[in-house]
């Protein structure tokens, strides 16, 4: 990640903790669905036209990319992760917002925490780190 992608996540969080709530929780909600649908159309449409997403696997999970840019490039990799067969999606609260972990039988295997605009996801954050997921593994932690 660059320093300017740094600097940009940045002030798409802070940014972020101004959106109302129900906003938030609509967007990710959609999210979900367009996601384990697989539907690359729908996700264009709620991510923004410069979102970012980071993941942190750790260098112990297998990604598709660490870094992605842009809504064409980001929806496809949402579509990969919340369409994989085999998962449960489930909306949960992560750092104090509405977000969603991925499990396959009782294993998180990714949290998703959007950063939302006024009308669109602005940045996703993806955790895949196998330390960081044990905190969420069993019920709807």
């Amino acid at each position: 990640m660059t320093t300017a992608d740094a600097w940009r996540l940045a002030r798409v969080a802070a940014a972020a903790r101004a959106v109302p709530r129900a906003g938030h929780d609509q967007l990710t909600r959609r999210l979900l669905r367009s996601g384990a649908a697989g539907d690359v159309a729908a996700l264009r449409e709620i991510l923004a036209r410069d979102v970012i997403i980071v993941t942190d696997a750790g260098g112990a999970a297998p990604v598709g990319a660490a870094v992605a840019r842009g809504a064409e490039e980001a929806s496809w990799l949402v579509a990969a992760l919340l369409a994989a067969p085999g998962l449960r999606l489930t909306l949960v609260e992560v750092n104090g917002r509405l977000g969603i972990v991925a499990r396959r039988g009782e294993d998180a295997v990714a949290v998703v925490a959007p950063e939302t605009g006024s009308e669109r996801i602005a940045a996703l954050w993806v955790v895949r780190n196998p330390a960081k997921l044990r905190a969420w593994h069993g019920g709807d932690a």
